[in-house]
């Protein structure tokens, strides 16, 4: 039996060490490796020697945030460039040694591990950059067994700039190339031609606002999605007669994000590869890409109302000093409502159910037995007509509260699939004080069931023998065919057709 184990979102940065409100969520205390060590410790328990595979599928580092000197954050950008990339990830590592030992006594068991890049550790598409975090990994395994080789544990370490697909037809991936915020223009070469990594909007807003902005948790959008009334009680309670001005950083970085995407973006943004250069299934998941678009996110900031209201009051005052000219500012502003419109949603929660949506083309394009994403932090896990989606979710600190004193959801979610005899089976598991909880079915059965799995020696594992599936027709049937069944009811429940999100949607048969 193969184990196939997806964990994503662990947002690894560097630790601060300070008892200030100011990127509370930080501190050393929060960090999830002892969770995620104790988690994997629990599996390597139950599964062979050589059986399982591990997928960090995409942010397992944050390279965005700012960096950390003497345990309190200082100023400085998202490393471009790779010996910035180096440096960085050096410092982050130095404060995740669990996280390092977990996965060295996963190898020594003769398992695998492979790394997915995301849109916040996309620095790992540099080779000098994974040859540290790999040659950190074996350094462990070499303190804790001397005598085992060095090629065989490199030889089972793995990297994808894009996405993995496991032998039972698996496909794994972070999920950020269908959000028009995160997305680049190929995940296979993300760099400009200088072969500095190209920039996107999530980057650029961590690196000005979040970033700047400490009390807020950027994990948690209802800590910076606030309504005018709760603004004013933030700044009133955080910023009132403080150094710190909230103001001025929102309206400073919000400017900065957007010349410094115009420069780089354009209006209408990049465009991806020709696909008459691709094969077709390849063209086909090209063409699903969100293309980044400068209006919708001069809507996110509230840049185009500003400017707006700034064309609202030079058009009253021009119509007082002079008729013609108040009546030609008015159809220049009109003209200037016209061009800011966004061509698509720019809401985060809409952007978040297009990645969703996304996972369904994906079976159809390759005849998938499974989609996994990562990315919008909101853990799932279906199966539909024989097919299992997936989003792993996040292990990162997500509480109410700047103070970090009421978490948002204790457990750790991630996705663990088994195949045996051609069969997958598995689904969403969450991990909670040394005991694993089923949270879906094993198979295409459409009933939600719980199961405790206590973390001790000798525990079974739900196999196929043990676990009930399916028999009805739709999981006997070809995964393309049902993948092609799942997607046209998707689409048709969920209006997928009329998205205007994506422009280039593949076009499947009948």
């Amino acid at each position: 039996m193969r184990h196939l184990v997806v964990v994503s979102d662990l947002h690894l940065w560097q630790a601060t060490d300070h008892d200030d409100l100011w990127m509370r969520y930080r501190d050393r205390r929060f960090l999830p490796d002892a969770q995620l060590a104790s988690m994997l410790d629990g599996l390597c328990k139950r599964i062979p020697s050589g059986q399982l595979t591990l997928v960090l599928n995409g942010d397992t580092f944050d390279f965005d945030l700012p960096p950390v000197t003497d345990g309190h954050t200082v100023q400085g950008r998202s490393p471009r460039t790779e010996d910035q990339a180096v440096d960085r990830l050096d410092a982050i590592l130095r404060d995740h040694e669990d996280f390092l030992q977990s996965l060295a006594a996963l190898l020594l068991r003769g398992h695998r591990v492979v790394f997915i890049a995301g849109n916040h550790d996309i620095q790992l598409n540099f080779p000098r950059v994974r040859q540290l975090l790999f040659g950190q990994i074996v350094q462990r395994c070499m303190q804790m067994e001397s005598d085992c080789e060095e090629s065989a544990l490199r030889a089972r370490l793995a990297f994808h700039p894009w996405f993995y697909r496991s032998p039972s037809g698996v496909h794994v991936e972070h999920g950020n190339q269908y959000d028009l915020y995160c997305s680049v223009s190929d995940p296979l070469w993300p760099f400009r031609l200088d072969r500095s990594l190209q920039s996107n909007v999530g980057t650029l807003v961590l690196e000005h606002l979040i970033g700047k902005l400490g009390y807020f948790n950027p994990n948690v959008e209802k800590t910076f999605l606030l309504t005018t009334k709760e603004y004013l009680t933030h700044w009133q309670r955080y910023y009132f007669r403080k150094p710190r001005s909230l103001l001025q950083t929102f309206f400073v970085g919000a400017w900065r994000i957007f010349f410094e995407l115009w420069g780089e973006l354009g209006l209408v943004g990049r465009t991806i590869r020709t696909p008459a250069l691709q094969a077709p299934d390849t063209a086909a998941h090209y063409s699903l890409f969100a293309t980044a678009d400068l209006r919708a996110t001069m809507r996110l900031l509230r840049l185009d109302r500003l400017l707006l209201v700034v064309g609202v009051l030079w058009s009253a005052l021009a119509l007082l000093v002079f008729y013609p000219l108040g009546i030609a500012c008015v159809l220049l502003t009109m003209l200037l409502y016209e061009v800011l419109q966004p061509r698509c949603s720019y809401a985060l929660d809409d952007v978040a159910q297009d990645v969703a949506k996304t996972a369904r083309r994906i079976a159809a394009i390759y005849g998938c037995k499974a989609v996994v994403f990562g990315h919008t932090h909101d853990a799932a896990g279906s199966w539909e007509h024989g097919v299992f989606y997936g989003n792993s979710g996040t292990w990162v600190p997500r509480y109410h509260d700047v103070a970090c004193s009421v978490a948002l959801e204790e457990s750790r979610p991630f996705i663990w699939l088994r195949e045996a005899g051609g069969a997958l089976e598995g689904g969403l598991y969450r991990y909670r004080s040394g005991a694993i909880q089923q949270v879906t079915a094993s198979c295409a059965d459409h009933i939600t069931e719980s199961e405790d799995l206590a973390a001790t020696d000798g525990a079974a594992i739900p196999d196929a023998s043990a676990t009930k599936l399916a028999t009805s027709a739709g999981c006997e049937r070809s995964t393309r065919c049902a993948a092609d069944l799942a997607l046209a009811s998707h689409d048709d429940a969920l209006g997928l057709s009329q998205s205007v999100t994506h422009r280039n949607r593949y076009s499947f048969p009948s």
